[in-house]
């Protein structure tokens, strides 16, 4: 399979993803460890991909709506 990537990928430290979002850097990583939050983990590395949180509040906006992070899998994969 060839990946053809028009862009680079933007990913996103925890930390950085934190402060987007208002909160703490620990509770991000809960929310990622619980499997309620998108992330990677590369070794000890953990990065969000930048897209799932913009996909998250893109599908916020648009549909007027509160979006559960918990429900991202059924938001971002349609499960």
């Amino acid at each position: 399979m060839v990946l053809a990537v028009t862009e680079p990928t933007k990913w996103l430290t925890v930390n950085e993803t934190a402060k987007i979002l208002g909160v703490s850097g620990m509770t991000l990583y809960r929310a990622i460890n619980a499997g309620a939050f998108p992330a990677v983990r590369i070794g000890q590395r953990i990065c969000v991909p930048a897209a799932a949180l913009e996909k998250l509040a893109d599908i916020a906006i648009e549909n007027s709506t509160v979006i559960d992070a918990a429900d991202w899998r059924k938001v971002l994969m349609g499960e």
